[in-house]
């Protein structure tokens, strides 16, 4: 047996749809993709590899801070160059934040490579490890934001 629809139980329907379409589609704005924070990101990622495997080249005497200091010391205006570049692009939290937090954790591998004077193999490939990682979701992120 068919039930009758009267317009109103039409116009309730499409009143429905509408409603639930709407609040499942909110819009986020997000900073378009940007090929200068992907260069940086990518160049960043290419100086932290060579410098760690730089090291992983030395017997472990030899990788003492003070050989190495320049490099930490390059990578970390780099890093600070591309979080100043992430504060100044509108709808940017999230690239922000990875970007203060890279340079958060390059701080704090500077400062145990000094405190604990030469680098084990371990420790080496674990913070390749981290960077590797960290540095890939930032570029995916990157990669994934709307094209203007």
């Amino acid at each position: 047996m068919r039930v009758p629809r009267s317009g109103s139980y039409r116009v309730f329907l499409i009143w429905i749809a509408l409603t639930l379409g709407m609040t499942a589609c909110s819009m986020v704005q997000v900073a378009p993709y940007d090929p200068n924070t992907m260069d940086s990101l990518q160049s960043i990622d290419q100086h932290i590899d060579k410098l760690y495997l730089t090291m992983l080249t030395l017997p472990e005497q030899k990788r003492t801070y003070q050989h190495f200091s320049s490099d930490y010391l390059n990578l970390q205006v780099m890093i600070r160059a591309l979080v100043r570049m992430q504060q100044y692009r509108d709808n940017n939290a999230e690239t922000l934040k990875q970007s203060q937090l890279l340079a958060k954790l390059w701080a704090q591998g500077m400062h145990l490579h000094q405190k604990k004077g030469v680098l084990p193999d371990f420790m080496i490939r674990l913070r390749q490890s981290q960077y590797q990682r960290l540095l890939a979701t930032m570029m995916k992120g990157e990669s994934y934001k709307p094209r203007s």
